[in-house]
């Protein structure tokens, strides 16, 4: 019996089809090591980049940076917008001792958010912390209010004061 070229077709799609699911399971599983062989698949079914994220994500949980930033290099273009993937890949080579490389790529993540450092944090927040002793007579707080002298009191270095105030304020929304 000869084997027609449709079911054969047929047949790589369905094979196909079992191991999308076997990669996600895996993946969503944590099983990273099976995830990374049903992925190793892809050779013959022509998979390409589709489970690429999944991938990188195996090889960074795994600790083998080396192969997690061959990929990242490799497939940067489908890449270049994914935050996650560049933190990720500055880590590994911060793990890998290669740290000017790290620092570059740590400092050019798309969508990085900007923080403000702990004086600039503070100097904002002076007006807050000069009022600490209105906000202590009141009687009644807000949620905002609480949250505010929270963080007067732990930009004033009162960790206790703070931590209260923030359990006062969790108690407010409940």
């Amino acid at each position: 019996m000869q084997v027609t070229h449709h079911s054969q077709r047929t047949k790589l799609k369905i094979c196909f089809t079992i191991i999308q699911f076997a990669v996600r399971l895996a993946y969503e599983t944590r099983q990273f090591e099976a995830c990374l062989k049903w992925i190793q698949l892809d050779r013959n079914l022509a998979l390409g980049d589709a489970f690429l994220r999944e991938k990188m994500e195996c090889f960074y949980y795994l600790k083998k940076y080396k192969e997690f930033i061959y990929f990242f290099r490799t497939k940067f273009a489908l890449l270049e917008s994914q935050y996650d993937l560049h933190l990720k890949a500055g880590l590994s080579l911060h793990a890998l001792g290669k740290y000017k490389e790290s620092e570059a790529i740590l400092n050019n993540i798309p969508e990085k958010a900007n923080l403000p450092s702990f004086k600039e944090k503070k100097k904002a927040m002076q007006q807050v912390i000069d009022n600490i002793p209105v906000y202590e007579t009141k009687s009644t707080l807000s949620f905002e209010d609480l949250r505010e002298l929270g963080f007067a009191y732990l930009f004033n270095s009162q960790f206790k004061k703070a931590e209260e105030a923030f359990k006062k304020a969790a108690e407010t929304i409940k």
